[in-house]
């Protein structure tokens, strides 16, 4: 009964979720349930991150590769719904977002949602912080998003609206600019969790347009799409995975927002954070452990298989414009991944390794 209590304590997200045995007056007794849940109107100061440090054979990046991704902000919920967000990592971003109101439901809210970012920093391959031959980063971004949000409890959200995206390449001195469509739908169970043994998501971001400063050339577009199921076994201590994820992107090739990150714990084996392709397509199937508890704190193992298709463009390597076709140079690899997660509160602590049939290995510490 604790064991299961847990579970829907974590599902619905619940301060506490208790139980107790009361013998009442007539000899019986009685099992009452006592749930607490968190005020859903607080407002909230939140810090996270994914940072890692790795140490990798692919060659264009460093071999050994920092990834300083820390992100600060605050969401109030009065007098309106905001969003002040400040990041850090290949770009320095403050972000700010609105979402007037328009309709609430019993579970659910239907919202405008106004979004402006601005980024300095790297707005490039050439400058990216995973490049081994970077120069400095001076770009400089904005962005605007206008457009209606759908959000039922925090497991499914969609929204739909109209980008503008400015950003200025410092060594070519050159401005990209680009307004498109913006779709977004995002249905989860997993929240993210690396270490979870159970649920689900489901992810799709399509955008499309063109280039605001010369629409004659090809429309530009990118679609991301990512399916994940893990299905915990009868003891409770162990669980299958199986996950797929499918990335195709045509915006400037000269920027970061060109590319899709084909590596790292999510991605493809073999490949550290930051590796930049256009279109791949992975497949996988994990199995997930529960060790122990190391003073209270879940310490697991988790192996996955892996399969890919992705194309041979590199940022990093070639200097010529990529084929507009796609999958162009189609490479083929399987691979597999083996991590220790430490479960803490702070966010999951990831130590491990992976490998792909290109001979690419990679070896990571983060926090995810």
């Amino acid at each position: 009964l604790t064991k299961k209590l847990g579970k829907l304590k974590e599902h619905y997200h619940l301060s506490s979720l208790t139980y107790s045995l009361k013998q009442n007056e007539d000899n019986y007794t009685t099992l009452e349930i006592l749930a607490n849940h968190y005020d859903k109107n607080m407002n909230q100061i939140f810090f996270t991150g994914t940072s890692s440090v790795s140490v990798a054979s692919y060659k264009p990046q460093k071999y050994l590769s920092v990834d300083p991704n820390f992100t600060a902000g605050v969401f109030l919920r009065t007098p309106i719904e905001s969003l002040f967000r400040l990041s850090f990592g290949n770009t320095i971003t403050f972000e700010t977002e609105f979402f007037p109101k328009l309709a609430n439901f019993k579970n659910s809210m239907l919202s405008l949602d106004f979004k402006n970012s601005l980024k300095y920093g790297s707005c490039s391959p050439a400058t990216n912080i995973y490049f081994n031959d970077r120069t400095i980063a001076e770009d400089r971004g904005i962005e605007f998003f206008g457009g209606i949000r759908f959000r039922h409890t925090d497991y499914f959200a969609a929204k739909a609206g109209i980008a503008y995206s400015a950003e200025k390449i410092i060594a070519t001195e050159k401005w990209h600019n680009t307004s498109y469509l913006h779709s977004e739908i995002i249905f989860t169970t997993l929240h993210n969790d690396y270490a979870s043994l159970y649920g689900g998501r489901l992810e799709s971001i399509f955008n499309f347009g063109g280039k605001t400063d010369d629409m004659q050339d090809d429309p530009i577009y990118d679609f991301r799409f990512l399916a994940e199921k893990r299905f915990e076994l009868a003891d409770e201590k162990n669980s299958i995975g199986i996950s797929s994820v499918f990335c195709s992107n045509r915006f400037p090739y000269e920027l970061n927002s060109g590319y899709c990150n084909f590596g790292g714990a999510d991605g493809m084996s073999g490949y550290p954070t930051g590796t930049l392709r256009r279109d791949f397509a992975i497949a996988g199937i994990s199995f997930r452990q529960k060790i122990t508890n190391l003073s209270g704190i879940p310490l697991l193992a988790v192996a996955e298989a892996k399969a890919a298709v992705s194309s041979d463009y590199d940022p990093f390597i070639d200097q010529d414009s990529p084929e507009g076709r796609l999958f162009a140079g189609r490479k083929f690899e399987a691979g597999g991944d083996l991590y220790i997660v430490l479960h803490t509160i702070l966010g999951n602590l990831v130590f491990g390794g992976s490998m792909n049939s290109s001979l690419e290995w990679c070896i990571t510490l983060g926090l995810r």
